[in-house]
């Protein structure tokens, strides 16, 4: 028989209403913090997403210390015009997405780059480009 998990206690459970960080339409130096994946049901069709968290060099982090993040959603699409693979030869340079080359998560997560902010229609920050460090 399966045990039951063991709930939070009640006080460690906190909502929070609206964006975690407001970050400034614009360009920030930062660095990628954090790839996840999740397949998602996308008009009847099962997907694959990526998230990509990144933590802006330019912004506060919270009050529990933890860096501010922003982020945003990719597929894992890697042909000549997707957005992965813009981002990842911005992490790493173009040689690393030649043909036949697999790039894994921890060859990126730690990475420093620049990211290009906007908000969406809601009201919430999220990555539009991600950019090479200056060198």
């Amino acid at each position: 028989m399966a045990q039951a998990p063991t709930p939070a206690p009640a006080e460690e459970v906190a909502f929070r209403f609206g964006p975690e960080v407001d970050v400034d339409d614009g360009e920030h130096p930062a660095q990628l913090v954090g790839l996840s994946s999740m397949t998602v049901n996308w008009d009847n069709e099962e997907r694959e997403r990526v998230r990509w968290d990144f933590a802006p060099q330019d912004v506060p982090s919270l009050e529990d210390g933890s860096p501010a993040l922003v982020s945003a959603w990719t597929s894992k699409a890697t042909g000549e015009k997707s957005t992965a693979r813009r981002w990842i030869a911005a992490l790493l340079g173009s040689e690393a997405i030649a043909n036949g080359k697999v790039v894994k998560a921890g060859e990126l997560v730690g990475l420093p780059c620049r990211i290009v902010t906007v908000h969406d229609d809601k009201g919430w920050p999220k990555v539009d480009i991600v950019l090479a460090p200056k060198r």
